[in-house]
């Protein structure tokens, strides 16, 4: 409803070691405000504004580490207002294990000889996930751009806590009738707790030729 949040309670969960079950709750909230939906053993659930600094004295983007779920106090929803005081939530997933892993495929097309941008090519995507910790997989945007050609995945997680970045590998592709061509690079350009963005580039020094190309991205807490 419009002003508050309400869970009824009684759902089953282990936390630190202990079997607990959650009590209801009825919390207001005020227009126009971004909340961290919390729950310990000792204060019970608590509705956070990112911006009260007795809950964030260093002004820390709210996706920084520093709020994410700890072994006794769990960091459960996200929750942002409009200037009508209507709630959107953003569930987190709480578990002792998170990973996901996603391998993509992409087959050989032509290259347009002209720079055209946001133009998308067919994806075979897999996805592999773990316990159900993965939500979902936005499909890889190719796209062309004077004469670099990027691939994208984009990894929507909404995990209670930011995937360990260490452990990805992203976008490694290879070219077809194009030895010319050149991977100019692959890194992580984004990774929170809300979703991870791979991003490649290559030199194309020659566009009209044929493009093959693989990509590899996973994550694990």
């Amino acid at each position: 409803g419009s002003g508050y949040i309400q869970y009824n309670g009684g759902d089953q969960v282990l936390m630190g070691g202990e079997q607990l079950s959650f009590p209801g709750f009825n919390l207001n909230t005020l227009a126009s405000t971004t909340y961290h939906l919390r729950y310990n053993k000792v204060d019970g659930w608590q509705l956070l504004d990112v911006t009260d600094t007795s809950y964030n004295p260093d002004s820390l983007n709210e996706n920084n580490p520093m709020f994410d779920s700890k072994q006794t106090n769990m960091l459960a929803a996200k929750v942002e207002t409009d200037a009508t005081n209507n709630p959107m939530v953003t569930p987190l997933v709480n578990r002792d294990r998170l990973a996901f892993s996603i391998s993509s495929y992409y087959g050989c097309e032509a290259l347009p000889e002209k720079a055209l941008d946001n133009t998308t090519y067919t994806e075979v995507a897999t996805i592999k996930t773990i316990a159900g910790s993965f939500d979902n997989h936005q499909r890889s945007l190719l796209y062309r751009l004077d004469n670099y050609f990027y691939s994208r995945d984009i990894v929507t997680l909404n995990w209670a806590r930011r995937s360990d970045s260490s452990s990805y590998s992203a976008n490694e592709g290879y070219f077809s009738n194009t030895t010319a061509n050149r991977l100019h690079l692959q890194h992580i350009t984004e990774n929170n707790r809300y979703r991870v963005i791979g991003l490649a580039a290559w030199v194309l020094n020659n566009p009209a030729g044929c493009l093959d190309l693989g990509s590899v991205m996973s994550g694990r807490n």
